[in-house]
Formats: C-alpha cells, sequence, structure tokens
C-alpha cells in the first residue's frame, strides 16, 4: 500500500512540475516584453511627462517622487489610492480622467486610447 502511495504521488508531482514549467515557458518575460512594448511606452510615459512624477522600472528617466513608484504596480490588489480594484478597466478609467475617479493631483495628460492600451500593456510586466 505505502508503495503504491508513494508512486501515485510522484506520478502527480512529476505532472504538475511539467505544467508548470510549461506555463513559465510559455509566459512573457518582463524583459522581452518591455523591448518590444517598452519602447512605445518609454515613448509614451516621457512624452506625456509621467516620468516627472513617478518613478517607473525600466524608465531610466523616471525618477519622479510626487506620485507613487509603479515598481510592482502589476501585483498591486488596487490602484488610484486604494480607490479601485486593480484591473485593466479600472486602470484603463484611471488613466483616461484620474480627476472623474477621485481627488489627485495626477492631471488629466489627454492619452489616447492606444497610448492607454499600451501602458496597461506595459504596467502588467512591472
Amino acid at each position: 500500500m505505502g508503495q503504491r502511495l508513494a508512486a501515485t504521488l510522484s506520478h502527480r508531482i512529476v505532472i504538475v512540475a511539467i505544467g508548470v514549467i510549461g506555463a513559465v515557458m510559455w509566459m512573457p518575460t518582463p524583459s522581452a516584453h518591455a523591448a518590444s512594448d517598452g519602447a512605445t511606452a518609454r515613448e509614451i510615459i516621457l512624452k506625456r511627462g509621467c516620468h516627472g512624477c513617478h518613478i517607473i522600472p525600466g524608465i531610466p528617466e523616471a525618477t519622479g517622487t510626487i506620485g507613487p513608484s509603479l515598481k510592482g504596480i502589476s501585483a498591486r490588489r488596487r490602484i488610484a489610492g486604494g480607490k479601485l480594484k486593480n484591473t485593466a478597466a479600472n486602470m484603463r478609467t484611471w488613466l483616461k480622467n484620474p480627476k472623474r475617479v477621485k481627488v489627485t493631483i495626477m492631471p488629466n495628460v489627454h492619452l489616447t486610447e492606444s497610448e492607454i492600451e499600451t501602458l496597461i500593456e506595459f504596467f502588467g510586466t512591472l
């Protein structure tokens, strides 16, 4: 009975390990993802002035401290000072017009829909 249980458990462990390895292999790496989309995101961040208020990993010019650091933003449960759940739809709302969400010093920099989508995709790598 003990050998049978051990064989079953080791079989399950191998299956889980293969599944995890497969999932990791298909996940885009932040550095590779940022290389293709990060250049565009970087251009938007510099053009719209985001770098003046936020620290943003991968953007050396982004050294601002007025707003929160965006390091680890993809792992946060909430955004906009805790006002919204961290979802793509809520991030879109926040980036489109922050002052409609809450009283904030973050300005509406009039991002286009395309710019918002690029930033959301880039923030997903942070």
